[in-house]
């Protein structure tokens, strides 16, 4: 599961949980605001959304951590 989440810094940014584990692993650290995670369809990569000055733009990111393969 991937969910965006504030951490109570009003920060959001983008944490997967694997199902079956309670460890929750967050993959982005960005000031902006990362929110509207999704899968792939082959679930080797998350899109999201960095919101920064009004403006978003997508993004991806492997589900293991670090940036997304470039495409």
């Amino acid at each position: 599961m991937a969910f965006s989440l504030d951490g109570g810094t009003l920060e959001y940014d983008i944490y997967v949980k694997w199902v079956g584990s309670s460890e929750v692993h967050r993959l982005t650290t960005d000031l902006a605001q990362d929110y509207a995670p999704s899968w792939s369809p082959d679930g080797r990569q998350i899109a999201f959304v960095r919101e920064s000055v009004g403006e978003g733009t997508i993004h991806l990111v492997s589900p293991l951590g670090g940036p997304g393969p470039a495409g």
